[in-house]
């Protein structure tokens, strides 16, 4: 009987804290429709544009830099142009407002959303853990990084 009262009492603690089957395929899906959102966007910008932003994320600051001044040695006017345009359009707050409107659109559980802003849920965690996991959400994490200087 003793043992039976301690595992009632310990069962509701092995779960606190941690994320749901329902609430991780809610996560999934909003993620998901996020990246398809985000993704669509990047379809404005320049290539070379999208893979320096991809290289800042995984390799860093100096590696970006690099591949940067390679590119526009190598590019031509025009695509040298197009380069720096794509790096102009993602400096307007405009753009910032298309990832905005991604990020609310994409979700209708408010309670959710509350938990996925709040870096300190398992909640959080786990949408971070899974757009990196995720190739179609690894440019929305690169963006997600820069914004939140964890790059």
């Amino acid at each position: 009987m003793k043992n039976l009262l301690i595992i009632i009492l310990v069962i509701p603690f092995l779960s606190f804290g941690q994320v749901s089957e329902n609430e991780k395929n809610e996560i999934e899906t909003y993620a998901q429709k996020m990246c398809t959102c985000f993704n669509n966007m990047l379809k404005d910008l320049h290539p070379k544009a999208i893979e320096a932003i991809n290289i800042l994320a995984t390799d860093g600051q100096q590696k970006m830099e690099q591949y940067i001044t390679k590119e526009m040695q190598e590019a031509s006017d025009v695509d040298k142009q197009a380069i720096m345009e794509s790096f102009q359009k993602m400096q307007e707050p405009a753009f910032g407002a298309k990832i905005e409107n991604c990020d609310t659109s994409s979700i209708q559980n408010k309670a959710l959303k509350i938990k996925l802003d709040n870096p300190k849920t398992e909640s959080h965690k786990y949408l971070m853990t899974y757009l990196s996991s995720e190739d179609s959400c690894k440019v929305l994490k690169a963006f997600y990084d820069m914004g939140t200087n964890q790059n």
